[in-house]
């Protein structure tokens, strides 16, 4: 089994949005200044966005995957599904939501129907990723796309052990997430509470002291 890898204060799929933006800056810089200062700006919303992820040295939390509103919680015999809202300021990056190893990594292409219509999250494009806790339990993340959060990369590998609260995806302008937990595990959020991606504490499992 390979070794976990260690925590990254941001993934690797950065890299080509900061220098595609970069370039785009110098660009209209050289044919107006003005489009170079617009350019500028949205260039340090992306640095913005993409500030890194400080997760909590808690071990067997379950840490929130991405920042934004939690506007839906369903629990059931089955397990506990979790839904996050992100805003158009949320970060970017799609947090490890516990240390495991990526069992599935999978893009699903589709469409781009507002977040809003009951459609959209049967057809949006998504990435799908299960996960497999060191206890061998299977926990789902999946990403929406939405008209404007088009961009949805991902720099970790099926098979890849990596630790809680690293970044293994991103998105920009905004996404919906739903995290699916096995029978067992509790919120420690109600639904309209702000979490923050790879820091905020959003479940826990039942067995043993509160860790909430």
């Amino acid at each position: 089994m390979k070794d976990t890898q260690p925590l990254s204060k941001s993934s690797a799929a950065d890299m080509p949005v900061m220098i595609v933006a970069g370039l785009i800056v110098l660009l209209l810089t050289a044919i107006a200044l003005p489009l170079g200062s617009i350019a500028l700006a949205g260039l340090a919303y992306l640095k913005f966005i993409c500030r890194p992820l400080v997760p909590p040295p808690l071990s067997e939390a379950v840490l929130a995957p991405a920042e934004g509103v939690i506007y839906k919680i369903e629990q059931s015999d089955s397990g506990l599904t979790m839904w996050i809202k992100q805003n158009w300021d949320s970060r970017l990056h799609i947090a490890m939501p516990v240390k495991g190893r990526i069992e599935q990594n999978l893009y699903v292409d589709g469409v781009y129907l507002s977040l809003d219509d009951p459609a959209a999250l049967q057809m949006n494009a998504r990435r799908e990723f299960m996960i497999e806790t060191d206890e061998g339990q299977h926990i789902e993340l999946v990403q929406w796309a939405s008209p404007f959060g088009r961009l949805q990369l991902s720099s970790v590998l099926e098979g890849q052990m990596v630790a809680a609260g690293s970044a293994i995806a991103l998105n920009l302008f905004g996404s919906v997430i739903a995290l699916r937990l096995p029978a067992g595990y509790a919120p420690c959020l109600k639904e309209g509470a702000y979490c923050m991606a790879g820091q905020t504490i959003l479940a826990e499992h039942q067995r043993g002291a509160s860790i909430c």
